[in-house]
């Protein structure tokens, strides 16, 4: 979804599931450790002669391996390369605040997602004032065919004090405005009280 260089952030460590952006099999990930970091970190699985390796081999060691889900990250890479990186960054972030801009204007919203780009992409969550998540969810699900994430109110962990109730959108490159549109269709329904 968006362009990350990991030798130019500087980090020691990078992890990064693969379902959600990369569109390939749930279970697929990539873990990146800094070179000169390596014979400092064991893995946490091992098996088959880890030890003999003295570089990230030594981390992708298992005794079973889940073929077809590797293979389908390949091809997941393989795609989005074909595509360009910059390509659809560019198109997540379009229809990102797009609809960020658009959701804005309809009466009620919460928003809880920045504009800028700096702080946001594809990514945006929020709320209506008097309409549970899960209830707004189902409505665009049933009435305009169109999946979010409900968060409701539940037992709060550090990443989130305050407890937010509401959903997620996503936009990703394979979306269209149309979609889009459709989206802010049903959001405008929920908040005017027809639905």
């Amino acid at each position: 979804m968006v362009q990350v260089n990991v030798r130019e952030l500087g980090v020691d460590t990078y992890v990064s599931t693969c379902h959600k952006w990369l569109a390939s099999p749930a279970g697929a990930g990539l873990l990146y450790i800094r070179r000169d970091l390596q014979d400092r970190i064991w893995p946490n699985i091992v098996s088959e002669n880890w030890w003999t390796f003295d570089d990230a081999r030594k981390y992708d060691r298992l005794s079973r391996r889940p073929w077809p889900q590797v293979a389908a990250l390949e091809d997941s890479l393989k795609f989005q390369l074909a595509i360009g990186p910059a390509r659809i960054e560019h198109r997540v972030r379009s229809l990102g605040s797009y609809f960020r801009r658009h959701v804005a204007e309809i009466p009620r919203v919460v928003l809880y997602t920045s504009n800028d780009p700096n702080l946001s992409a594809g990514i945006t969550s929020l709320s209506i004032n008097n309409v549970p998540a899960d209830k707004a969810r189902e409505y665009l699900r049933l009435r305009y065919d169109v999946y979010t994430a409900a968060r409701s109110k539940g037992q709060k962990y550090p990443a989130d004090p305050y407890g937010v109730t509401g959903f997620r959108v996503s936009t990703h490159y394979y979306n269209s405005f149309e979609q889009v549109d459709r989206v802010l269709a049903g959001l405008r329904d929920l908040s005017s009280g027809k639905a």
